[in-house]
């Protein structure tokens, strides 16, 4: 990889002079190329690939200052564009295709189904886009130390009914809400684990009592300590008839190349080279997909902050400076 200066831009009050606002769009300019080719950089720019040529050389025979400053701001528009394509959230990948399709079996089956898989892989953000873009879907996401009464209260939110004290009433009152074309999507589901045996087991009798109520589809979506909960622990003996209402899906953890690819899209970025492939790999591998999300969101923003163009040296680099002074940070025993 090579060495890239990674130091954000030092915000001032004052606006650059135009010779530092010439050499940052030929800088960009140069990058935009190299990454990609002339005639990219020209679609961007706005201007053709003979005078992108004649500017890199320095042979522009016009108003220079005048050309610089359409590329400045297609730079501006492009590094703007770049930053903030993250903000558009959710972008399909494999797994968010794997947890739809449980939706829809759940909703078509009125099943009592499970979503089970590490955390930072992507489960919520697939399931919130899901509800979000989903009539009749209901979604509501348990708490450390969950109680009947809490999921109660949760439930009737969600569902816009009055929380009722005593579960039968409760029960009634969500089964006007309730369909058998409707879904309840319940995650975080391995929080009951942390309930304590008999209030995890109430909690989750609660949701199989307004299944069988109901008939409509419940999705639960917890990590391995909601299987592991379920099948051998304390609960496990309770939990048969829960278990035998519906199926369990266990998610892939490791992203594919097409999920990075689309990753990559997401920030308009190219699609990533061998080295950004491994190091993204080891990355989803040790801390999930979410997290190399969230650090290439980071690194975006650095450069959109430095007026550099987002190519993966430079979000690689970014990466790199980061693990080195989270480890200095970690060895310094002062």
């Amino acid at each position: 990889m090579n060495s890239t200066d990674t130091t954000p831009a030092t915000t001032s009050l004052a606006a650059p002079s135009t010779l530092e606002a010439e050499e940052r769009a030929l800088n960009w300019l140069r990058e935009l190329v190299a990454s990609g080719s002339q005639s990219k950089a020209a679609s961007i720019c706005g201007i053709s690939t003979t005078v992108i040529s004649r500017l890199l050389s320095g042979s522009y025979p016009g108003d220079r200052g005048k050309m610089l400053e359409r590329v400045r701001q297609a730079m501006d528009n492009e590094l703007s564009r770049t930053a903030m394509a993250g903000e558009r959230g959710f972008f399909e990948t494999s797994l968010s295709r794997t947890v739809w399709q449980q939706c829809e079996f759940t909703r078509n089956f009125g099943a009592l189904n499970r979503i089970i898989g590490h955390s930072q892989i992507g489960k919520t953000t697939a399931l919130e886009a899901y509800h979000d873009s989903h009539m009749d879907t209901y979604m509501v996401t348990l708490n450390t130390g969950v109680t009947l009464g809490g999921i109660i209260r949760t439930l009737s939110a969600a569902l816009g009914c009055a929380a009722l004290q005593y579960t039968d009433k409760a029960l009634a009152e969500m089964a006007t809400r309730l369909t058998r074309n409707s879904l309840l999507i319940v995650d975080e589901a391995h929080q009951v684990a942390s309930a304590g045996a008999a209030a995890g087991i109430q909690v989750m009798e609660f949701l199989r009592a307004l299944h069988d109520r109901t008939h409509c589809g419940i999705l639960l979506c917890g990590t391995y300590l909601l299987d592991s909960w379920m099948r051998d622990g304390r609960a496990a003996a309770t939990m048969v008839q829960l278990l035998k209402r519906g199926t369990t899906c266990y998610l892939n953890s490791y992203a594919t190349k097409a999920d990075l690819a689309a990753l990559a899209a997401n920030y308009n970025m190219p699609p990533l080279p061998a080295d950004a492939l491994s190091y993204a790999a080891d990355i989803v591998k040790a801390d999930g997909f979410g997290a190399f999300c969230k650090k290439l969101e980071h690194s975006v923003y650095v450069a959109y902050r430095s007026g550099r163009a987002a190519t993966w040296d430079f979000v690689l680099a970014v990466m790199d400076e980061q693990a080195r002074q989270a480890e200095e940070f970690r060895n310094d025993k002062r």
